[in-house]
């Protein structure tokens, strides 16, 4: 067992053991694996400790859950790639083992395994047809959204029955939205009415307050704030102070 826990997801190949527990004859290592009961797994002429087998069960299960967050209308992630994410990096661990693992989460139902494909028990997939609507109705809500940028937490109590934060991530791969912070999207035609507006008003007035940009943009601090971070983020303002003004109005170009 201590040899077990030592290698790992390596694992051991049973032929060695004969050699390292002595020249024991195949009866008396058969006595041995019998003794370490349900703490060892083994496939294939492989051992590997149980423990260990359902570390990297459980991370598997949350690479597929991850998986499907990310790629909704898949259903679901292809074994090989699953296979080639085992282990640690760069260390891969024989296909044997890597047999017990995937056997392992099967049959504690974390997983199953279709076709070459695998996924969380019951996971269905999204029809081409569902998630375009569904990614339209987002980006609609949005666009209609304009400069009050909603949060994530706000679309999701929206959309309760769709995966916003997929969607979201789908829509910006497309170019259809902009990430404006780690809570918001915005459609990149709002943004750059934003910039325009911004830039105008700075160009006007040399700098500005948020509480002088309230009052010419008609928005609260809970979505102008957002959006001025998104500009100093941007390159397009630098903050002094509680004031904004243009970057190329303090000689400081970031290439914008």
């Amino acid at each position: 067992m201590a040899w077990l826990g030592e290698s790992g997801l390596a694992g051991l190949p049973l032929e060695v053991l004969p050699v390292r527990l002595g020249s024991l004859p195949s009866d008396g290592v058969s006595r041995i694996m019998a003794s370490l009961g349900k703490g060892v797994l083994s496939s294939s002429g492989w051992l590997v400790s149980r423990v260990a087998t359902a570390v990297e069960g459980e991370r598997l299960a949350d690479l597929v859950k991850a998986y499907h967050e990310a790629h909704p209308l898949d259903p679901g992630m292809s074994l090989q790639a699953l296979r080639a994410a085992s282990g640690d990096t760069g260390t891969r661990p024989p296909d044997a083992i890597l047999d017990i693992v995937i056997d392992w989460t099967v049959r504690k139902q974390l997983l199953e395994v279709a076709g070459g494909v695998v996924r969380r028990p019951g996971w269905v997939g999204a029809s081409d047809e569902g998630a375009s609507e569904a990614k339209t109705a987002l980006a609609r809500r949005l666009t209609e959204a304009g400069w009050q940028v909603p949060t994530i937490a706000e679309l999701e109590r929206e959309f309760a029955t769709l995966p916003v934060r997929a969607l979201l991530a789908h829509l910006m791969r497309e170019g259809g939205v902009e990430q404006v912070d780690l809570e918001r999207y915005a459609v990149p035609g709002a943004l750059r009415e934003f910039r325009t507006a911004l830039e105008a008003t700075l160009r006007e007035l040399g700098s500005a307050t948020p509480a002088v940009l309230r009052g010419r943009f008609g928005l609260t601090r809970k979505y102008l704030i957002p959006l001025l971070e998104w500009a100093d983020r941007r390159g397009i303002t630098v903050r002094k102070g509680d004031t904004r003004v243009l970057t190329r109005l303090t000689g400081r170009n970031r290439g914008t």
